[in-house]
């Protein structure tokens, strides 16, 4: 779409989204920030997109623990994903790595909701792993070297094998790179 296509898909979806506003129709609502969230990313406003993907998560799941089946989980799950692709697309490696978690345990709460594989939706999580490991590559080594002794135990902690062995790669720690 075309940027003043994007402008009104937001208006639009902004009209909705208060109409939609009633403990009804949460799941609508949701759903409405988080097609907001991707026009906003897609016209470059990243901070506007990743404020409502927040909105998002945070009225999902706010209704999550009503039960599994009548709960928000599975749109909880859609705007924690897409809030760890938005903290990506801003350089926020300790926020993707939260967000990429919680979308992780939200999709095997998800998992028997789901009426199509969810193999599809691993593979994107995995691939978020791997576009952070693609991000550390890119990093110059001093600045991935300066941010090592905090940004290792998080990856090891969240399992995300493939980043820290780039994390490794990146600063040049063969010894490591081979004992993982």
């Amino acid at each position: 779409l075309v940027c003043e296509d994007m402008l009104s898909a937001l208006s639009t979806l902004d009209r909705a989204r208060s109409l939609l506003a009633k403990s009804e129709t949460t799941r609508l609502c949701v759903r409405s920030m988080i097609s907001s969230a991707v026009a906003y990313g897609s016209l470059g406003l990243r901070w506007a997109a990743r404020a409502q993907l927040i909105t998002a998560a945070h009225l999902a799941l706010a209704r999550a623990h009503e039960s599994v089946e009548e709960g928000l989980v599975f749109e909880g799950f859609l705007a924690t994903k897409q809030l760890a692709w938005t903290e990506l697309r801003l350089g926020r490696v300790a926020p993707f790595i939260a967000w990429n978690g919680a979308a992780r345990a939200l999709l095997v709460v998800a998992r028997p909701l789901l009426t199509d594989d969810a193999s599809k939706l691993e593979e994107e999580l995995v691939m978020q792993e791997d576009v952070l490991g693609c991000l550390l590559l890119n990093a110059t080594a001093s600045s991935v070297l300066e941010m090592r002794s905090t940004l290792e135990p998080l990856l090891r902690a969240s399992d995300l094998v493939r980043a820290t062995a780039a994390l490794f790669y990146a600063v040049d720690d063969q010894e490591s790179l081979k004992e993982y």
